[in-house]
Parts: C-alpha cells; structure tokens; sequence
C-alpha cells in the first residue's frame, strides 16, 4: 500500500460523501486505502458512510476520543508508506496526493507537507497566526513554521515510530501547532506546497461543541507553551493569561444574556488553568 488515508470523523454528515467523493476520483496510480474513526456521532455520519463500508476501514466508537486520539487509534491499522491526516470537512483536488507523495519521495529532508487551504469561496485560508498571511500567499514551495492539520501527508514509519503519533494530551486544536514543532526540533521540514489544493470547512465538526471548543482551544495553548518554551515562559502565560481572562470575566458578569453566560465559562476556566497550572482534561472543560 502507498497511502493510508486517516479521517477522525465527529458529526461530518454533511461533509463525508464530498470528502470520500474527492479522494476516488484523485488521479493516481498510487495504491490507496482510507480508513475512517467515528467519535460516537450524534448525526446521521454512518447512514452517510453505509454505502462506503465496502471500500473503506470504518471503526466506530461508543465514546468521543478527540481527533489526536482518533489518529493514534487508526495508525497502528495503517499500511501505506505515507499517512494522510484528512479532515472530514476538507476536499482534496484529484491530483493532490499523487503531487504530495512525489515531492517527499524526493527530498528525505520534509517531515511533513501541506497544501493550500481554500475558503469555499475560493480566498485563501491561512492557517494558525493571521498576520503570516504573507507567508502563505505564494505559489512557490517553502519551509515554514506551521501546516494545518486539515490537510498533511508524513511518511507513516516516521509519523508512528519516530513522533509516535498527535500528542494524546490534545483533544482537538494546537496538535498540529505541536506536530510541526517537533519536526522541527527534529530538524526535519515543516514544507508548504501551494501548488495543489484542498477546500477547508473551518470548524465544521467542532460547532457542534459549544464554549468547549474555545475552552480546549486555550488549554491547548497553555499545554504548548508549558511543553516546549520552558518554565519561565510558562509562568509568564499563565499570569498573562489569568489577569486578562479575569478582567474579561467580570465585565461578562455585568451582562446576563447566554451569549455572555458562555464567555463567563470560558473565562472561568482559563483563569482556573492559570491559577492552578492543572490543564489535564477536567469535567470543568467538558460541562
């Protein structure tokens, strides 16, 4: 097998025939095979997936595991010499694997490669930071800092045994913040290649989450500067963030509509994390 397509689907219905339509009519000789994690959805994605059950690996679960989790539970079931990490609400364009998979077979150096993002109206979609807007708006290939994890292709052996995987301590976003920092620390390529493209749904999955996905959002960022800036740098976030989400909170507070009961709670949490440092998962970020 040549690739091994991962998607961690979490309430994708909308979005799953386009995306598997997308991948069988990629213009390849490369040998594919797709493998697809269902984190327990409450819509109707596996009536969408029946008609696939013959042309994929479906797993089902009872439970939600978040998206780095899903990753780790379906790489031991891939068989490809490349891993591509797909998100349910991305569209690959037919000659995006084939492009991919060449480029790394010719430079050992990538650890990882991406391609353009596109908004479904066509714009430009840049991932992490919005002023590196500039980095992103090129049609030549470069090495950069970041790659959103919608859309990544590694070699599997290297994925699974050398990085082992998304760090489990996510539950979804910043494991690609972190994926692409320990390739780098690696001194392996974080390589963008706008020469093919992918259209992106940002957040389709996690609008179904509520303030829990802003509150994952920020432990995440807590748990990345803890992981890889060192302590003193930590403890400046920690008393960054605590003063500037307690100040948010309390303005929330002057306010009673739900909209400003659900900052309240993303507040409260943040604060707690900068408080206490403790940004393990917690009935606190999952109520």
């Amino acid at each position: 097998m040549d690739v091994s397509i991962l998607i961690v689907n979490f309430n994708g219905a909308a979005f799953l025939d386009q995306c598997l339509a997308c991948i069988e009519q990629s213009q390849t000789d490369l040998r594919l095979e797709t493998l697809i994690l269902d984190n327990n959805s409450s819509d109707n994605s596996l009536v969408v997936l029946q008609p696939y059950r013959d042309r994929v690996t479906l797993i089902e679960l009872d439970e939600n595991i978040g998206f780095p989790n899903g990753v780790n539970y379906l790489l031991p079931h891939a068989t490809g010499e490349y891993t591509l990490l797909l998100n349910s609400d991305a569209f690959i364009e037919p000659t995006l694997i084939d492009t991919l998979v060449s480029v790394m077979r010719s430079d050992s150096s990538i650890g990882v490669i991406a391609p353009q993002l596109l908004h479904e109206d066509g714009r430009l979609q840049v991932p992490g930071n919005p002023l590196a807007h500039w980095v992103y708006k090129t049609n030549k290939p470069r090495s950069v800092r970041f790659l959103s994890g919608a859309v990544m292709l590694l070699n599997t052996a290297y994925f699974r045994d050398t990085l082992h995987g998304l760090d489990p301590a996510f539950f979804f976003y910043n494991d690609d913040i972190d994926l692409c920092l320990r390739i780098r620390k690696d001194n392996k390529k974080v390589y963008y290649y706008p020469n093919v493209s992918a259209t992106h749904i940002i957040g389709a999955s996690s609008k179904t989450v509520k303030h829990f996905v802003l509150i994952e959002g920020y432990r995440g960022g807590f748990w990345i500067v803890k992981k890889h800036y060192g302590r003193l740098a930590y403890g400046a976030y920690r008393c960054l963030m605590g003063a500037v989400f307690w100040i948010k909170g309390r303005w929330h507070r002057c306010f009673s509509s739900p909209n400003h009961r659900e900052h309240r709670l993303v507040c409260d949490a943040v604060v707690q994390f900068a408080i206490h440092g403790n940004i393990q998962f917690s009935k606190l970020t999952r109520s």
